[in-house]
């Protein structure tokens, strides 16, 4: 624009600059705000302080209107290392039989379908398995049942009142 202006062409307003001249003014400002761009991004990502949430899931995140016992933690789950002595449980009946009436006397203690549904699928699970409800007892693994579909609440009756039914027969 200098050059423009020093062979004599007078340069007062903006309508006095040559088209050509414009062009070369606006690619530069172009090349020069995409620069400034890039330069602002890179140095607010790496200047930008970490930030980290960490975030549970609620052990309520179910509705309470089910009628069901709420989840529990993971933590909980995972069965105790302490061993449960086995001496007093005495089931007098075949093993198999065992889980069947066992299954039948919780559902008998309740009234909702959807409770009923749930030790039934806990006493089929172990039924499958073939395992023993001394075993099941001893083992006070809750979260073997909940890893295969059962709602929390059900599990933890399922394992922990296997004593009390053989109490009572």
């Amino acid at each position: 624009m200098v050059e423009y202006a020093e062979q004599g062409n007078k340069l007062r307003t903006h309508r006095d600059v040559p088209p050509y001249l414009l062009d070369m003014i606006y690619e530069k400002e172009g090349l020069d705000g995409e620069r400034r761009a890039k330069q602002k991004a890179a140095s607010s990502e790496s200047n930008r302080p970490i930030k980290i949430v960490n975030v549970l899931p609620s052990p309520y995140s179910h509705p309470a209107a089910e009628g069901c016992t709420p989840p529990l933690s993971n933590s909980s789950i995972v069965s105790t290392t302490s061993v449960v002595d086995l001496t007093d449980l005495v089931i007098p009946k075949p093993i198999d039989r065992a889980v069947d009436d066992y299954t039948e006397w919780l559902c008998d203690q309740v009234e909702d379908k959807n409770w009923k549904a749930g030790f039934r699928s806990a006493g089929s699970i172990t039924k499958a398995d073939c395992l023993d409800l001394r075993h099941v007892y001893q083992d006070r693994d809750i979260g073997y049942h909940v890893n295969q579909g059962v709602k929390a609440g059900i599990a933890r009756s399922f394992v922990q009142d296997i004593k009390t039914w053989a109490n009572s027969l």
